[in-house]
């Protein structure tokens, strides 16, 4: 008997330690996220502050004219720095809601984005629309005054992949479009527009407009768009008569 009660004890005292186990992994599984969202949130918000500082002091040097100097502490103890193009940026990686995805915020001279990765440029004959995974160029064809001829399957001259690091094609056929399997509608006068125009980056998306009066009679807006961290463009439809 008492051999069997100590027997009983023992298994009781690896009940508790068991139970008293799982209790703090589901605590710790419950809290890290909030530890970790409130830890980036607080590097967020100093490196915010940081770079408010140093606008402050840049505008303060502009107005105290040629040669004024002055010593601007500067530290960042996470994610990445880098000045170019007269832009200096901080990125950081966060698996937490820090803020809202697509936000755009221009306070002053800064701008904070979040998940926004586009960048669109008006080339020569050529609108490039550009993110992390690819990077596709579009024709460019006449404007809204001058109109010119518009086939389908040549508006995508290139299209390469960043994550493969491959040309995933373009130029004549690799991209063909019809309404109703009616080849007239793939043809016809018309030009294409860059939104928003310019020369853009850090945007949340970017497209391309290329507004069609076809052979067929039909006339319609084809959109062709860019969104951030997408690996593919979207084709929309418009305006459609």
């Amino acid at each position: 008997m008492i051999k069997t009660k100590k027997c009983q004890i023992w298994v009781s005292a690896v009940l508790y330690l068991l139970i008293g186990s799982i209790v703090i992994i589901l605590i710790l599984q419950a809290g890290l996220p909030i530890i970790k969202k409130s830890k980036d949130m607080s590097v967020f918000t100093k490196t915010q502050d940081t770079f408010m500082s140093l606008d402050n002091v840049i505008v303060d040097l502009i107005d105290s004219g040629a040669g004024s100097q002055r010593v601007v502490p500067f530290e960042i103890h996470e994610g990445k720095v880098n000045l170019a193009n007269d832009r200096l940026t901080w990125e950081m990686e966060s698996d937490t809601k820090i803020i809202e995805p697509g936000t755009d915020i221009v306070i002053g001279n800064m701008k904070i984005t979040s998940d926004i990765d586009v960048d669109a440029w008006d080339l020569d004959d050529t609108f490039v629309l550009e993110n992390s995974h690819i990077k596709v160029n579009i024709s460019k064809i006449g404007n809204s005054t001058n109109h010119e001829d518009i086939k389908t399957w040549e508006i995508i001259t290139g299209f390469y992949s960043k994550d493969t690091d491959s040309e995933l094609g373009g130029g004549v056929g690799v991209f063909n479009f019809t309404l109703a399997n009616n080849p007239a509608t793939a043809s016809g006068q018309g030009y294409t527009e860059l939104m928003p125009p310019g020369n853009n980056t850090d945007i949340a998306f970017a497209k391309v407009l290329v507004h069609m009066y076809s052979d067929s009679g039909n006339d319609y807006t084809m959109e062709l768009s860019l969104d951030s961290r997408a690996d593919f463009i979207a084709v929309n439809i418009l305006n459609f008569k």
